[in-house]
């Protein structure tokens, strides 16, 4: 089998085994299907759409003609319904630079009971690119403090992991202290005096906090979408100037295959 050598698939393959095998001796035969939708999820969230599509491209070719050494053919994968297409780019930038420092500084200065909470699903949403549900079904026990690693978990039963790093591990681990470790959602609602009340927000309520904030802010206009645009941009900008961020395929605790990124030190 000839596997073309190009840029995308060798960042593919370090992602999918942490080393730098050759495309030649990787075994493209074991991947299977729920691999390749992981496979599409990474891609879609890291590189440019036009790097997106050539490696989607090269994939299906290799997969067509992949075949296992020697005689064993039980390992064939079931990956001949690839399905075609990938995610479209995300052509906006969300909100520029300034009104996304402007935003978090003002939370994290501010003297209110909420501020540590609310500026840390800021933080998030705009340095990790979390999703207003995936942040309210967070629980405390999808925080690893040691290794500052985050596990998000998506509508569609897919799983990701996300390294937090500069200032969203310091927003995160700040609100940790306020909040205090017993068990339940990792985000809780508070009193005004910031004192923990043991229940759960919903989507609407980071609507609410976030028209909040950007009131305080001078009146900004910024939406949960604008925040993961601004992710998703920088993490495509990144992928164009070759300084993608550190990701890595592993398996989950169910055996399931799984991914991991880094989030933004900082804005």
């Amino acid at each position: 089998m000839v596997v073309p050598v190009t840029l995308e698939l060798e960042a593919l393959i370090e992602f999918l085994t942490g080393s730098k095998m050759t495309p030649v001796a990787m075994p493209w035969w074991l991947l299977r299907s729920e691999d390749v939708r992981v496979i599409r999820s990474w891609a879609g969230e890291t590189l440019p759409v036009a790097a997106q599509r050539s490696l989607l491209r090269t994939l299906r070719g290799i997969l067509r003609s992949a075949t296992p050494d020697g005689d064993d053919q039980t390992s064939v994968p079931l990956v001949r319904d690839f399905a075609r297409g990938n995610r479209a780019r995300v052509l906006s930038r969300g909100l520029a630079p300034r009104e996304a420092r402007l935003l978090l500084d003002l939370c994290r200065d501010a003297n209110d009971g909420t501020a540590l909470r609310d500026a840390t699903i800021l933080s998030l949403m705009l340095l990790a690119g979390l999703r207003r549900q995936e942040v309210v079904d967070l629980q405390i026990g999808d925080y690893d403090e040691e290794a500052g690693r985050l596990i998000v978990r998506s509508a569609r039963a897919q799983m990701r992991s996300v390294m937090l790093m500069g200032e969203c591990r310091n927003d995160l681990e700040a609100w940790l202290a306020q909040r205090d470790h017993f068990s339940g959602p990792l985000f809780v609602r508070l009193d005004r005096r910031g004192e923990v009340i043991p229940a759960g927000l919903r989507p609407s309520a980071v609507n609410r906090l976030l028209a909040r904030r950007c009131e305080e802010a001078g009146g900004l206009r910024v939406t949960p979408r604008d925040l993961r645009a601004r992710f998703l941009w920088r993490m495509q900008l990144a992928g164009c100037q070759d300084e993608r961020p550190p990701c890595r395929y592993y398996q989950d605790e169910n055996g399931q295959p799984a991914w991991t990124l880094a989030s933004m030190p900082s804005v």
